[in-house]
């Protein structure tokens, strides 16, 4: 690799140099995820461009490769992260009334928008045995964030907190491990038709 004399012809090599190696760990990161070889591609791109310039400054070419090429590597991941994390949370699945979609069954029984017909329905009887498995702790978070029938209106994890004696971030962790909790709930998810999460 020659590399041009001024600034902007180096940033250019460096950053084409570090194409190829990307382009590789796109595909063996979407191997193993599942996820778009493309898009895993433009995510490490993009961090290489964003701190290019500066590792250039720092470092020799050749290091500053090395270091691109790693960092494209942790967005990538971190990505991969933010994706599962997302899909491990999400409790979508749709709540049907007389065959209508009517939205997920976490969102109706925490806006109590459910009927005395509905609530004795086969989902919302296994929802409130599986929020009863959770820990105390995250019961208490998981119903006061939501705003469940005797627990508020529902609140920021700043007002749980304060309500529950801990800090916003144990609300947040609180209410994270009751949902990844509910998503792997069997019984729960064989009622609502949908996947156990792994």
């Amino acid at each position: 690799m020659q590399l041009h004399s001024s600034t902007h012809g180096a940033l250019d090599d460096v950053i084409q140099a570090c194409d190829a190696s990307v382009r590789r760990q796109a595909r063996w990161y979407a191997r193993w995820s599942g996820a778009e070889v493309d898009d895993l591609y433009s995510v490490g791109m993009l961090a290489i461009c964003s701190s290019a310039s500066r590792a250039l400054a720092l470092e020799s070419p050749a290091a500053t490769v090395s270091y691109l090429c790693k960092s494209a590597s942790y967005a990538m991941i971190d990505e991969l992260k933010r994706a599962r994390k997302h899909a491990a949370l999400s409790l979508d699945a749709p709540f049907l009334i007389d065959g209508d979609e009517a939205g997920c069954l976490l969102d109706r029984v925490a806006a109590r928008e459910l009927d005395h017909d509905e609530i004795e329905s086969d989902s919302v009887r296994t929802l409130t045995h599986a929020i009863g498995r959770l820990t105390a702790r995250q019961q208490q978070a998981v119903k006061r964030v939501y705003g469940f029938e005797g627990y508020g209106d529902g609140g920021s994890h700043a007002v749980v907190g304060r309500e529950l004696g801990i800090t916003a971030g144990a609300v947040g962790y609180h209410v994270t491990r009751a949902r990844q909790a509910l998503l792997k709930d069997a019984e729960l998810c064989r009622v609502l038709g949908v996947e156990v999460a792994s």
